[in-house]
């Protein structure tokens, strides 16, 4: 399929899709209607009363329903600023002649008011200007003006997050009147004033421990260390009681008890905690007992427990341990438990009950690049190989322009460890601007994450690397065009920060690689490659981001190598890099104006994304980068070439459809003044 007919049939299916969209909606089983509306359409109104209408053949009191449908769009018009908003209805049974039921909303809007002054009495500890924030719109689309509207529901909500902050800050007690609200002669401002009783502020003073105190008494005050002198609430009580309760339980004592004694409260609001403290006996791990691994080998969930009968019991183990259980992706729910044995109160059965989740998966996703075009990506999956939580998997993806393939054996905890292991087979094969190239081999790689945030990969390579129906006319240096046996062991390290892989709205990633290439690993080719990709976002507001990335590499050849050969080389330029350039076309070029790549790269991007409404999103951005021929050129910062542009993405599970138009600002030569790119998945 040529791009023409890929273009125009991506267009066709949306045009569809539009058409779709532009049906009236409604019901076929009421003929409704509305009057005296002027602020909202016909079809707002009608997706307002979406779940009524799609409900209203199956709801026996007819009328009754039409009610409800007055009481909904009233219940909007109030959302959105009209508290004087009033709906009327008429309504007329079906006739015997097969007419449906007829029903009309009379709406009177009334003004819309805007939230005029809030002011605030009585409030000591925290300034007015803070407690208006909570007032304040929680978001706001880009054409939207900048208005705050009258709303009773969203000015009680406000007072109920005002008294929860009173009381995080140790005001128990705040007592926050019914706000009094003047509306202006016209009834299109509304000025509201709040009365707040702060009350005493409370704090904690000290805690006492009283009962079989097994442990040193600085273990326990730690409980409690860092809330003394902070707001005393009713959840700093419970939470010192769950933190010695984890401190006896941690160390054996499943049975601990910890109640509440005699609190006493001084006439400043200082608070003094005392706890009874009963721990019972210390309890051992008798047996341990597995329910429902009907796939799963017994052997595979006891080394996830970690936990072996004659062990002392743990709080912290167990909660270890049913984490570990069911991050393995293996079951749906993972339920551990200790049962009594008869006779013997020191003694507890350890009971594993699991309901195993599916372990064969098959996927498909469709996928579009402006060079590559229409590609579809797919797989099978064994998650669960021989009961033993292996993954089997084989995956591929298929493109006019480049053909993937990939069959791993994945040891999740290799040997027992928390290191992955990944033993795989691949092939690829890419037509480039200006040649094909082909690559068979194995790799094997070991993973280990540290943290949340952190993770480290160590594998190593090998790969028959090709190259074919060379373009370039110009004299190549020698082994430029080589294929070559490369054998490589290379090191990354991952630092990923961010909320969503998909569409990111803060946090920073860092991904730093180092490859090394040499005859005495039985590689036909010697050097260094060095990657960064370091990408940070910020959120502006509820629907605005900025991103910014770096990303860059060289390749040094070493030892007897003198020339990198053309397929190992880096280029630049494309949907995901540089976006005023068709793929790979930044750069050194032949004469025949055919890219030739180089030994070092760099590209910059910054990018402000907003939602314009749903799932539709608009975008601003920025791209400069360079290729070089030369690796010692590297900091010379030569070829720099920039992209403006505008973007526009639609969110889908599988990532964004993409569509950007990068604008060249200062062409230079063959170099075209734009491009446009078309894609799924966002540039960085």
């Amino acid at each position: 399929m040529s791009r023409a007919h890929t273009l125009l049939f991506l267009a066709l299916a949306f045009a569809l899709s539009g058409c779709a969209l532009l049906r009236k909606p409604g019901s076929d089983d009421v003929d409704l209607a509305f009057q005296g509306h002027t602020t909202f359409s016909d079809r707002d109104l009608y997706r307002v009363l979406a779940v009524q209408l799609s409900d209203f053949a199956k709801t026996t009191y007819k009328k009754s329903a039409v009610d409800d449908m007055a009481y909904e769009v009233e219940r909007h018009y109030n959302s959105e600023g009209f508290p004087f908003a009033s709906v009327g209805y008429e309504y007329e049974e079906a006739s015997e002649t097969g007419r449906k039921p007829r029903a009309r909303l009379r709406i009177q809007e009334g003004p819309r008011t805007e939230l005029g002054r809030v002011s605030f009495e009585g409030n000591l500890a925290i300034e007015a200007r803070t407690l208006r924030e909570f007032f304040a719109p929680s978001s706001r689309r880009v054409w939207e003006e900048d208005h705050e509207y009258y709303v009773e529901s969203h000015v009680s909500t406000a007072l109920s997050e005002i008294a929860r902050e009173y009381i995080v800050r140790g005001f128990m007690d705040v007592s926050i009147s019914d706000p009094v609200v003047t509306f202006d002669a016209d009834r299109t401002r509304a000025d509201v004033h709040v009365t707040i009783d702060e009350g005493t502020r409370y704090s904690l003073a000290a805690v006492r421990f009283e009962g079989e105190l097994v442990f040193a008494s600085s273990e326990l005050e730690a409980a409690a260390a860092s809330f003394l002198g902070e707001p005393f609430a009713e959840r700093v009580a419970l939470e010192i009681e769950g933190r010695v309760e984890d401190l006896y339980a941690g160390r054996g004592y499943a049975d601990v008890s910890v109640e509440h004694g005699e609190r006493q409260v001084a006439a400043d609001g200082k608070v003094t905690l005392a706890y009874r403290i009963v721990p019972g006996p210390i309890v051992t791990i008798g047996s341990i007992a597995v329910h429902g691994d009907d796939k799963t080998h017994e052997s595979f969930v006891l080394s996830r427990l970690k936990v072996k009968p004659g062990d002392r019991y743990s709080r912290t183990s167990e909660r270890e341990a049913h984490s570990r259980l069911y991050q393995t992706g293996l079951f749906k729910t993972v339920k551990l438990s200790l049962e009594p044995v008869e006779g013997d109160v020191t003694t507890r059965a350890l009971t594993v009950k699991l309901e195993e989740s599916p372990s064969l998966e098959v996927y498909f996703e469709p996928g579009y690049g402006s060079y590559e075009e229409l590609r579809i990506s797919g797989g099978i999956r064994e998650r669960n190989l021989f009961g033993q939580g292996l993954i089997l998997q084989g995956e591929g993806t298929l493109a006019r322009l480049a053909q993937r393939g990939k069959i791993s054996l994945i040891d999740p905890w290799f040997l027992g460890s928390d290191v992955s292991a990944d033993f795989s087979l691949f092939g690829n094969q890419r037509q480039e601007p200006s040649f094909d190239k082909m690559e068979t081999g194995l790799g094997i790689d070991f993973k280990r994450r540290f943290g949340r945030f952190h993770e480290t990969n160590l594998g190593y390579q090998y790969k028959q690397s090709e190259v074919s129906n060379v373009d370039i006319v110009d004299p190549v240096p020698q082994g430029g065009t080589d294929d070559v046996n490369i054998s490589s062991v290379a090191l990354t390290h991952t630092f990923d920060q961010r909320d969503d892989v998909i569409q990111t709205r803060r946090g920073l990633l860092t991904k730093a690689t180092v490859e090394f290439a040499d005859e005495a690993l039985g590689s036909e080719l010697d050097f260094v490659r060095a990657r960064l990709n370091q990408s940070f976002f910020v959120a502006l507001s509820e629907n605005a981001t900025m991103g910014f990335s770096l990303r860059t590499g060289v390749i040094i050849p070493i030892e007897d190598t003198e020339t990198i050969p053309i397929q190992e080389r880096f280029f630049n330029g494309g949907e995901n890099t540089v976006r005023s350039f068709k793929e790979n076309e930044l750069g050194p070029k032949d004469s025949d104006n055919n890219p030739i790549g180089g030994e070092a790269w760099s590209v910059g991007s910054v990018e402000w994304r907003n939602t314009i409404v749903g799932n539709l999103d608009g975008a601003l951005f920025y791209d400069i980068g360079n290729v070089v021929l030369d690796y010692d050129d590297y900091f010379e910062f030569r070829g720099l070439r920039e992209a403006i542009g505008i973007g526009v993405r639609y969110q889908l599970p599988v990532g964004p459809m993409r569509l950007d138009w990068g604008v060249n600002p200062d062409p230079d030569g063959d170099e075209v003044r734009s491009v446009l790119h078309f894609s799924v998945g966002m540039a960085f």
